[in-house]
């Protein structure tokens, strides 16, 4: 136990991936289960949301790794607060509230409401480029995978970042955790950019069964695939803290800043975003792209701290 409390983010980390490696092994014994219920959503045109991921997991039991895995972070997070013991357990709990810390209800409705418009601007906008280019069927059928009529989708739409699976399960982990625990002796952007790196370096344990297909090319495709996925990483991790100290330390800050990636390329533009190509089969996606500008600008405007010296996060 003195261990777990002199190192809790080595031990959370080495947790986190210990248990995305045991989703994985289970995903061995049915490899070909997780495609094709994702040929089956898209069939039926389903949103990959939380209760999706739980319907498919009852109906063929395997796929439940689907579900350990994003879960992982959290799971090595309580196992980690209960062992250093105190205060630790009640003070991780207290960050699911929507903002604490201080935040005032005006302000912290204020941030949900600021991350709902923007997100909905980038819904708004993927459907004046689809129209743009005549393609009324696509935008139908998005349209019908978040409600049956027009009205409900919108409604669907705004309660897409709250359904997002990876950032429900993953954020009691990353900004519930391992952002505090990194603030305590790193900046903020410091804090971000190391976050970043580890929630990226976290997910390589799903890219084990690809590179051991022994496809052409897969080590290739792996790396322009992570040219992408890295800078990501980054790049909502630092919108993540800004939020973060907004919203008084919640950890709805990750699971709103998560979202947004998740459900715009997962639920919206189904993983085939436009590609800036770099020439040489290398090429980054344009929702990174966006992300990316997203947090630069960000840091123009508050500056490196995030605005946490106007914060009572703690």
């Amino acid at each position: 136990m003195d261990f777990v409390r002199r190192r809790p983010l080595t031990v959370f980390f080495i947790l986190s991936v210990a248990i995305a490696l045991v989703a994985m092994w289970i995903r061995t014994m049915d490899p070909g289960a997780l495609g094709e219920a994702l040929g089956d959503m898209t069939a039926k045109n389903k949103p990959a949301n939380i209760f999706t991921a739980i319907e498919y997991s009852m109906e063929r039991p395997s796929l439940w790794h689907a579900l350990l895995f994003p879960f992982a972070p959290t799971l090595a997070a309580l196992i980690v607060v209960l062992a250093m013991g105190g205060g630790e357990f009640r003070q991780w709990l207290s960050r699911l509230a929507p903002w604490r810390g201080g935040v005032s209800t005006a302000s912290g409705i204020s941030v949900w409401l600021l991350s709902l418009a923007i997100f909905m601007a980038f819904v708004g906008l993927y459907f004046i480029m689809v129209l743009a280019n005549g393609d009324h069927e696509a935008a139908t059928s998005t349209v019908q995978r978040f409600g049956p009529t027009a009205a409900i989708a919108i409604l669907g739409f705004a309660v897409a970042m709250l359904l997002s699976p990876g950032a429900l399960l993953e954020e009691m982990g990353w900004r519930g955790f391992a952002l505090p625990m990194l603030l305590r002796s790193m900046s903020p952007l410091a804090a971000s950019v190391v976050l970043g790196l580890m929630w990226a370096a976290w997910h390589l344990p799903r890219e084990i069964m690809p590179l051991m297909s022994g496809a052409d090319g897969v080590w290739f495709k792996f790396m322009v695939k992570q040219a992408s996925f890295v800078p990501g990483c980054i790049a909502g991790s630092i919108l993540a803290t800004y939020l973060f100290f907004k919203l008084g330390g919640s950890v709805w800050s990750g699971v709103l800043a998560h979202a947004f990636h998740n459900e715009l390329s997962v639920n919206i533009l189904l993983g085939s975003e436009p590609l800036l190509d770099l020439g040489g089969g290398w090429a980054l996606r344009g929702l990174t792209i966006i992300e990316v500008a997203l947090a630069v600008i960000l840091l123009l405007l508050v500056g490196p701290k995030l605005g946490q010296e106007n914060s009572p996060a703690s």
